[in-house]
């Protein structure tokens, strides 16, 4: 949650892969471990067991995610979890490496999250904590932690995974982050070597069920997601570029939102807007269009940004992009600019970009930029076919850093990596380790 999302479309590379990332901005308890998740094969007739993701450390305790999650010694005093509901189990599902949520598959499938404000939500399975008023106890089993786990399990492109996704969330109903002051809707952007989507989700207003849309990004732009939806009008005929939920409309119609033969702008419709304060995600909007494509001279400031589009949901990049090109869009805190937070005098004597919470009762907000202090990981996919040079298991790449973008080194994770790698498996904010790269960034 609280995130920051990139991707670039295969045209728009200097080496004609797909990119794809994420900082995971959440709370500095949250669980930053890297684990691998095997592959598997499963009787027929067998389940998949649900759990509730709290994100918190452990995020899960227990023999259904691989041996990386059995209780350990890291873990101990932890219950095993235990499910919240089932849904039918496939034949066979495929390894990936996991965090909060997944991060990439044997198949070079790769997502990156942005938790966003919604007009609607609801609290998961079981749950009491984050329901909605009316609602005493949840029944919606698909959190986006859990959806992008089952699309690392189950697919192998980007477009099977949003149609899945957004099928099982219709089926068994969406809840989003139960404590998150981000707000309860989602974003996931999901790519594969071909291509990308941006998959955005909230509850339906009856808690049982999902809305959704998704969009493709074209393959020579790149876009950006900072914690708000960002899919502006959408066109049901244009099944290239646009999947939707079959409730899409009708819900807004129902709610008096929108009026059948006029536009319809998911984002308008849907969004509960920036959260915490305004520029929260408009001025990373901002600079991440701007770093790619300067030439476009895009306005700094704005009105209302739900109700009056002033960003391109995509845009061309002046020159071709590089994965080292979105790790330092990761890292930057609006040097050379009017927001640069390494001037002034609460960047102190050093000059520091980095803006810590208060418990000031002084009115006002800092600048929230791209790199942050409290990011637990952040890392880009770097999305290739198998060819020439490039074989199969190490075509596509995770570039994973442990920690804050402007202070962490970037590891090469390749898609078919069958183990966790030790020195990321350990990120326990409460107990310091010296091998563990969370610790040391």
């Amino acid at each position: 949650d609280a995130c920051t999302v990139f991707a670039v479309g295969k045209k728009a590379t200097k080496d004609g892969s797909v990119l794809v990332s994420h900082s995971d901005d959440g709370d500095p308890l949250n669980d930053a471990r890297l684990i691998h998740v095997p592959a598997a094969d499963h009787p027929a007739g067998s389940k998949r067991p649900i759990f509730f993701t709290p994100e918190s450390f452990p995020r899960y305790v227990g023999s259904a995610m691989g041996p990386g999650y059995q209780p350990s010694n890291e873990t101990s005093g932890y219950p095993v979890y235990e499910a919240i509901g089932y849904i039918d189990q496939v034949s066979h599902t495929y390894g990936y490496q996991s965090g909060s949520y997944g991060v990439i598959n044997e198949h070079g499938v790769a997502v990156g999250e942005s938790t966003c404000g919604a007009m609607f939500g609801t609290c998961g399975a079981n749950q009491t904590v984050g329901c909605e008023p009316g609602r005493k106890v949840g029944v919606a089993l698909m959190s986006i932690d859990t959806l992008s786990y089952l699309a690392m399990e189950r697919c192998t492109s980007s477009r099977q995974a949003v149609e899945m996704m957004g099928q099982l969330a219709l089926q068994h109903g969406f809840y989003g982050p139960v404590d998150s002051f981000e707000g309860s809707g989602e974003s996931l952007v999901v790519a594969d070597p071909d291509e990308a989507w941006a998959f955005q989700i909230l509850s339906d207003p009856t808690g049982t069920s999902a809305i959704w849309a998704a969009q493709r990004l074209p393959d020579d732009h790149m876009t950006v997601v900072a914690n708000m939806y960002t899919i502006r009008e959408v066109d049901a005929n244009d099944k290239a570029n646009f999947i939707l939920s079959p409730n899409l409309f009708d819900v807004a119609k129902s709610k008096g939102w929108w009026k059948e033969g006029t536009p319809f702008d998911f984002t308008k419709m849907y969004s509960g807007g920036e959260y915490a304060h305004k520029y929260y995600s408009g001025r990373r909007m901002w600079r991440g269009l701007q770093m790619a494509a300067p030439s476009l001279s895009l306005p700094a400031d704005y009105e209302d940004i739900r109700y009056k589009a002033v960003y391109p949901w995509s845009v061309k990049p002046d020159k071709l992009v590089s994965h080292h090109d979105v790790m330092a869009w990761h890292r930057d805190w609006y040097a050379g600019t009017e927001f640069d937070m390494t001037q002034g005098l609460q960047a102190g004597p050093f000059g520091t970009p980095d803006r810590f919470a208060t418990t000031s009762q002084v009115k006002g907000n800092w600048e929230r930029s791209i790199a942050l202090y409290r990011t637990n990981a952040v890392y880009v996919q770097q999305l290739h076919h198998v060819g020439e040079g490039k074989p199969e298991g190490l075509a596509s790449v995770a570039w994973y850093g442990g920690g804050p973008a402007h202070y962490a080194v970037f590891v090469p994770l390749p898609s078919g990596m069958s183990t966790s790698v030790p020195s990321l498996t350990f990120a326990n904010a409460e107990r310091f380790e010296s091998y563990s790269m969370n610790w040391n960034t």
